[in-house]
C-alpha cells in the first residue's frame, strides 16, 4: 500500500485529523496519537505505528517541548524580562520533561502493572497510559536517530504554531 495514491491520501487524512485533535484537546499530543493509532487499526496497519510508536511520539514531544522551553527561558534572560517565578517553574518543568522522557524510555516494552506500586496503577488514566507504553516496540522507542528527527519535527511544528500567532 505504500506509495499508492490511496496511502498518501490515508496519510495526508491521518495528518490533518492529528493535527485537530492535538489543538482542540490539549493532551501533549495524546489525543491526535490516538486517533491515528486507532485508524491504522481499522485498516489493519497498526503493524506499521499506532501504539508502537506513541512511546516515541511522547518522549519527542517532550524533548522538544523541553528544549524550546529552556530557548525561551535563555532569551528572556538575556533581554532581562526572566524573573523567578518563571525561570523556577520552567526549570521545574524541564525536569519533570525529562523524568518524562526517562520513564518512557524505561518502561516502554515492558508490562509495568503487574508488581508496581498499587497506588499509582489505581487511577485509570495511569493503567492506559502503562498499557499504552507496554505496546511499544522498543527498536521505535530507543532508536536515538529517529528519536532525533521526530524532535526536530515536533520543534518546527511548535516554530510554526509560534509564528501563527
Amino acid at each position: 500500500m505504500a506509495g499508492t495514491p490511496l496511502a498518501v491520501t490515508l496519510v495526508y487524512k491521518l495528518t490533518l485529523a492529528k493535527l485537530f485533535f492535538d489543538q482542540a484537546l490539549p493532551s501533549a499530543g495524546l489525543s491526535g496519537t490516538v486517533v491515528v493509532a486507532q485508524a491504522l487499526a481499522e485498516q489493519d496497519l497498526a503493524s506499521i505505528g499506532g501504539f508502537r510508536w506513541c512511546g516515541g511520539h511522547t518522549t519527542s514531544f517532550f524533548i522538544a517541548y523541553a528544549t524550546a522551553l529552556a530557548a525561551a527561558i535563555t532569551i528572556l534572560f538575556f533581554l532581562g524580562h526572566a524573573n523567578f517565578v518563571l525561570v523556577s517553574l520552567s526549570v521545574l518543568f524541564i525536569f519533570l520533561s525529562v523524568a518524562l522522557v526517562v520513564g518512557i524510555q524505561a518502561f516502554s516494552g515492558r508490562d509495568v502493572l503487574g508488581g508496581r506500586p498499587h497506588w499509582l496503577f489505581r487511577y485509570r488514566v495511569i493503567q492506559n497510559a502503562a498499557g499504552v507504553m507496554k505496546d511499544a516496540d522498543l527498536q521505535l522507542v530507543h532508536n536515538v536517530r529517529l528519536q532525533l528527527i521526530a524532535s526536530c519535527f515536533q520543534l518546527v511544528t511548535f516554530l510554526l504554531d509560534a509564528a501563527n500567532t
